[in-house]
């Protein structure tokens, strides 16, 4: 409608086998709590006078291991299944929130809020722009709620939560440089666990109170650039080019009243480069990135143990959050209660892309321990797009070898897709991902579409070696309506030359 939109979601199935959701044997051939299981899902957002928006959803699902055996994808890439109404208003640089959770799935844990309030304000000027003002405030009742299975669960008492954080900016010019020094301060109070995980991970005394100051600069230098006009070439497509090289800093320290509080100095030094070109026809000539790099070094003060994973560093958020509220792990994974957060090792990072042509892409990232001499993650992949009838992808993702507590150590996959039109009316898709670290075949996917006027179906057959499970699908589905699809719905977007 003109003010909401939403969706409902409904699924039952009399299910008598068994679900297996992974390699090792504790995730295989498992038996379901009952045979009749399902789920309903609904969500709405109501758009009110005065710039306030309504959410409210619903979800409900019959047992546990329901959404990742039969909604894989959702499972790990979608929204969290939530029972909420949620209230918010924003307004030019400033916004309000109100948020009460429930739990109606006894089988999950979860934090409710009941409720959750915040106050968020950005980017406030004052003095005429010398200073820039943020605020994030929030209070909650909340109370964690734990799994009928669960081992050992902790209190299940309503408790409260608050914190606020202000900073304040200086943005000043220096040269060709622009740098904002800024100071911050925050605070915090929990009266349930509190706050008892000191930086190396030890269990320390309970703190209800705590706050942390922050003293930092940002600087970053306008971009030095050199105009190269000669450069001509069909083959790279390339008219004229320029280099762009922006050099960027941040650097923060921190004080605290409280050891569990502690957090990590940290220096980020970074350098953004472009290669731009023109492309396009005479007026319609546009500037583009032909090749980008960005590289940055990150440097941590007690850093922690080799066994950290590719952390990254968030330039604009370099403080951690004292509380994570979406955290699927117990305790949360924050700051109350946890040591995982932020860069906790001394590493170089780079971001790599080449756009050959309109149609063709290189991308790659890699994120390399300095301590350890060890790439902790590096991926590349090639894209291409044959107009009209081909497109395909290969890419290869690295991941460090690490014990994950399951026999399991690290991974290497290799990943190709392609997309081909037979004809105007048939289209194969066709995907296939292997491991060399386990030395298997992940999963194989091969997809035949075909078109009418108005109506397209698909026929899948997939092997997902990782789960030993084998599938045959139909999908069918109208054109510009994938909500009415039939069936897997992830080939909507396909079939003909349209689909590109």
């Amino acid at each position: 409608g003109d003010d909401y939109f939403g969706k409902l979601l409904g699924y039952m199935i009399k299910d008598t086998g068994e679900d297996r959701l992974g390699r090792i044997s504790s995730r295989r051939n498992l038996e379901p709590e009952r045979e009749l299981r399902g789920r309903f899902h609904w969500q709405h957002r109501q758009f009110l006078p005065y710039n306030w928006q309504l959410t409210a959803e619903a979800s409900y699902m019959s047992d546990k291991n329901f959404l990742e055996s039969f909604y894989r994808s959702e499972f790990y890439t979608g929204k969290r299944q939530e029972t909420l109404i949620y209230l918010k208003r924003i307004e030019d640089n400033w916004g309000l929130s109100l948020l009460g959770k429930v739990r109606i799935n006894d089988f999950k844990n979860e934090l409710e809020e009941l409720p959750s309030s915040e106050f968020h304000w950005t980017g406030q000027s004052f003095f005429d722009d010398k200073l820039t003002f943020y605020s994030d405030t929030q209070v909650s009742r909340f109370r964690q709620l734990y799994e009928s299975s669960y081992i050992n669960p902790g209190s299940e008492e309503y408790f409260s939560f608050a914190t606020t954080r202000n900073e304040v900016d200086m943005p000043i010019t220096a040269g060709k440089a622009k740098v904002v020094p800024f100071v911050a301060a925050t605070g915090a109070y929990e009266d349930g666990s509190g706050f008892y995980r000191e930086l190396d991970g030890s269990i320390a005394e309970e703190q209800e109170n705590v706050w942390i100051g922050e003293a930092g600069i940002r600087a970053s230098a306008q971009p030095y650039w050199k105009v190269y006009p000669n450069v001509k070439s069909e083959l790279w497509d390339l008219n004229q080019m320029r280099h762009l090289i922006t050099p960027y800093l941040t650097a923060v320290a921190y004080t605290q009243n409280e050891s569990v509080f502690e957090q990590r100095d940290t220096l980020n030094v970074g350098i953004s480069q472009r290669l731009q070109t023109k492309r396009g026809l005479d007026e319609k000539q546009r500037s583009v990135d032909w090749m980008r790099l960005d590289m940055n070094v990150t440097w941590v003060n007690n850093t922690g143990d080799d066994s950290a994973g590719p952390d990254k560093f968030i330039w604009n958020k370099p403080f951690i959050p004292t509380i994570n509220t979406v955290s699927r792990l117990i305790p949360q994974q924050d700051r109350r209660s946890s040591n995982i957060f932020g860069p906790r090792r001394n590493y170089f990072g780079a971001d790599y892309s080449w756009l050959l042509s309109d149609t063709t892409a290189v991308l790659s990232d890699m994120n390399y321990d300095m301590q350890s001499g060890v790439v902790q993650q590096f991926n590349a992949g090639l894209s291409h797009l044959r107009w009209p009838n081909l497109q395909y992808y290969i890419g290869s993702r690295y991941l460090r070898r690490l014990d994950n507590g399951y026999g399991e150590y690290g991974s290497n996959a290799f990943t190709f897709a392609i997309t081909y039109v037979l004809d105007p009316r048939y289209t194969v898709v066709y995907s296939q991902q292997i491991d060399f670290d386990f030395g298997e075949l992940v999963r194989s996917d091969i997809t035949l579409i075909r078109q009418y006027h108005r109506l397209y179906w698909g026929l899948t057959f997939s092997a997902d070696e990782s789960l030993d499970r084998q599938s045959i699908s139909f999908s069918l589905w109208p054109q510009g309506v994938p909500g009415l699809a039939f069936g897997e719905s992830k080939y909507t977007g396909l079939g003909g030359s349209a689909g590109y």
